[in-house]
């Protein structure tokens, strides 16, 4: 009986074992309509800039009154803006109904040199429609839900 060493039944162990396989997945999210004050900020980014789309979002938002958080925000898409350039358009990803007053949406904002991610929440008030969080980031791991990406 031979004696093999040990690297060498190891390498043998790994060269005839099959590695498991990775497949993309098709996956897409629901498509219902975003609330018009989120269509409207995203329309306002592109064309006015952050800070219109921040004065359009945070109409009537608690978050309008903390401004840390609009800093914070504000200083998120500047940040995204000095990196990547102006804001050329925004693409939907999709938009799921929580319960009949409450909405999030996920976007893609497309800047001259990059992209990032950007999900708000809606919630319907008593009159409008109120954003009531935002959350970016150029990662869309940080943004989008990870149970959609799940890999089976």
């Amino acid at each position: 009986m031979k004696a093999y060493s040990l690297p060498i039944l190891l390498a043998a162990l790994f060269l005839t074992v099959p590695l498991p396989t990775v497949h993309a997945q098709t996956f897409s999210f629901p498509q219902i309509d975003s609330p018009s004050i989120v269509q409207n900020g995203l329309d306002k980014y592109r064309t006015d800039g952050s800070t219109a789309a921040l004065d359009t979002w945070l109409a009537g938002s608690s978050l309008a009154k903390d401004g840390k958080s609009r800093n914070t925000i504000q200083s998120q898409l500047s940040a995204l803006e000095a990196a990547n350039g102006k804001m050329l358009r925004f693409e939907q990803i999709g938009t799921i109904s929580l319960s009949p007053s409450v909405r999030v949406g996920w976007y893609t904002i497309c800047y001259a040199n990059g992209v990032a991610f950007i999900e708000l929440t809606a919630y319907q008030g008593k009159s409008s429609w109120i954003v009531s969080n935002i959350r970016v980031s150029p990662d869309y791991r940080d943004i989008l839900p990870a149970y959609r990406f799940q890999l089976k």
